[in-house]
């Protein structure tokens, strides 16, 4: 998967709709990791939860995360325990 298969690019939610329908599932039901604000602005519109991480951008520029983390290795593990 990745951003050819879509015309409208993030924040725009096109490509995590489209990778959810091809995994079979619904939005709500996937967890994106990401470490831009467009990333996430548009995860959040798709309908699913997301994790940013801090590699990019400060905290407070990905608040609309559900979960904040330096790494992957710092993840909170409710997020994928939701």
């Amino acid at each position: 998967m990745n951003g050819l298969e879509v015309d409208r690019k993030k924040p725009f939610p096109d490509i995590f709709i489209l990778a959810a329908k091809k995994l079979g599932l619904k939005p709500d039901e996937c967890l994106v990791v990401e470490d831009a604000i467009s990333g996430v602005e548009a995860a959040k519109a798709a309908g699913c939860m997301c994790l940013g991480l801090t590699t990019s951008f400060e905290k407070d520029k990905l608040m609309q995360a559900d979960w904040i983390s330096n790494t992957l290795d710092d993840a909170p593990i409710e997020c994928i325990q939701w």
